[in-house]
């Protein structure tokens, strides 16, 4: 806890209170210590439950609440080091000072580091690089760890009034470089430096209409590839035009959206050599690839429906959209694709009458029309997707509206999708008479919301994209 400066120096009164508990930084994990978040961290099993703890301590900023004093003494990490090696000078056992030739003793920063149980060059290092590049800052992992070691120190050889200072000084750094300061130096934290707010957790569980748009939308376009011999980096890949739709993907993940990138891909199309300008997004997760595995994310052209029961019918067609937006063809609802098993599976889920067919001209794929009832229902319950891909799909007598109406809707579905869209503004989007909704209502004996509830929701565009 950072306290202010008193007559004998810079005082951390309530010694316990300075664990990393949810009082100090973690606000919404009261019991979290900063030893019980070091644990967390070091468990490939609880390692995202860490994360997401510094994830909110991140948020909570607050510099102000620092005198300019302290602020001057921890402003870059070279300041900090220095005046950190003065605060503990003047405290450890005489043994650990080095005498110069005018017989001064100094702690050196090779025992500061041992003091702080790093290697004995640590300390020098880190000074190096802060100098050589002055954003440079001490990870989080790091500073606890010293810390505790001076926690210890107190409770076994130092007393509480000669060591607070240096404490205070590892706090107020924390405090003022908390946007900045690395959650770990290790390796295996670099995913990390560079999407600090990442969901690893997004795909564990399938509950909302967004998670399950992205999930249909990665099985159509998205890729994971070997990192160090093990599939675990998630590529999404687009052409330049769809920029928008990754940007979308990172805000859904937590991704930083400034590490999309872009790059000129050389493919062989009909004979013809032909650039394609692409942009992408890529990070190295273990987690995430295999919450995609398990749920039936495949290495092949074999690509079929998800693996498990998303639960719910407006799940399912969400899925379907985010593949649609992924495979299909703009301005058409038709989706082609290498999969003939995953567009039998598309046909047979949602009962379309179109059959799936070859594709004359791609040897090996396949194509399937959705049809435009299905597609204009999709965009109805998640009104985010892409936007290139979104069109109000006029219904034809060629296309038997009221037969195709029949076919399509199920008591579950039609009872899922009068949860937020009127029976009205239903039939505006299949292009029927609001009499044929109304015919399944008594046929299967729905109950449907009042006129209040509709008007409530529709003030809610959020409502629409997610499952509460």
């Amino acid at each position: 806890m950072i306290r202010h400066k008193r007559d004998q120096g810079l005082r951390l009164t309530d010694f316990e209170e300075s664990s990393l508990n949810l009082d100090l930084y973690f606000n919404r994990c009261p019991m979290v210590s900063d030893i019980t978040f070091l644990k967390l961290l070091s468990s490939p099993t609880t390692r995202i439950e860490g994360i997401k703890v510094w994830q909110q301590w991140r948020l909570q900023y607050n510099p102000s609440s620092l005198s300019k004093e302290i602020k001057s003494c921890v402003h870059n990490t070279v300041t900090f080091i220095d005046n950190l090696r003065k605060e503990l000078e003047s405290i450890v056992p005489k043994k650990l000072l080095y005498q110069n030739g005018n017989s001064i003793e100094f702690l050196t920063y090779k025992s500061l580091g041992k003091i702080l149980g790093m290697r004995s060059d640590f300390i020098t290092k880190v000074r190096q690089k802060a100098t050589k590049r002055g954003y440079y800052k001490i990870a989080l992992d790091v500073l606890l760890k010293w810390r505790n070691i001076l926690k210890n120190k107190i409770d076994n050889t130092w007393s509480l009034n000669k060591i607070e200072n240096a404490i205070n000084l590892i706090d107020a750094y924390i405090q003022l470089h908390k946007p900045v300061i690395l959650l770990s130096g290790k390796s295996s934290f670099q995913l990390y430096r560079t999407h600090p707010f990442i969901k690893e957790d997004y795909f564990s569980v399938i509950n909302t209409i967004e998670k399950a748009y992205w999930l249909g939308f990665f099985f159509a376009d998205g890729s994971i590839i070997d990192s160090h011999g093990v599939k675990q980096r998630i590529v999404l890949k687009l052409g330049r035009a769809s920029q928008e739709q990754l940007i979308k993907w990172c805000g859904a993940l937590g991704l930083n959206p400034n590490s999309i990138g872009e790059l000129v891909e050389r493919l062989i199309y009909q004979g013809e050599l032909r650039e394609y300008r692409q942009t992408s997004v890529t990070f190295i997760s273990s987690a995430v690839t295999k919450d995609l595995e398990r749920l039936g994310f495949t290495y092949s052209n074999d690509q079929g429906w998800p693996s498990i029961d998303l639960g719910d019918p407006l799940l399912d067609l969400a899925f379907l959209l985010g593949f649609y937006d992924g495979e299909g063809i703009t301005g058409t609802t038709q989706i082609e694709l290498g999969s003939k098993k995953m567009l039998e599976e598309i046909k047979d889920r949602f009962n379309i009458d179109h059959d799936v067919l070859p594709h004359t001209n791609r040897p090996g794929h396949y194509y399937l029309f959705l049809g435009s009832q299905l597609v204009n229902l999709m965009q109805a319950i998640y009104r985010n997707s892409m936007i290139s891909k979104r069109k109000d799909f006029q219904v034809s007598v060629l296309e038997c509206p009221i037969s195709n109406l029949n076919s399509l809707m199920t008591k579950e579905l039609l009872e899922a999708i009068l949860n937020r869209i009127s029976p009205t503004h239903l039939s505006e989007i299949l292009k029927v008479d609001v009499s044929n909704i109304y015919d399944l209502i008594e046929k299967w004996k729905i109950e449907i919301p009042s006129a209040e509830y509709y008007e409530r929701i529709y003030n809610i565009p959020k409502f629409l994209g997610s499952l509460d």
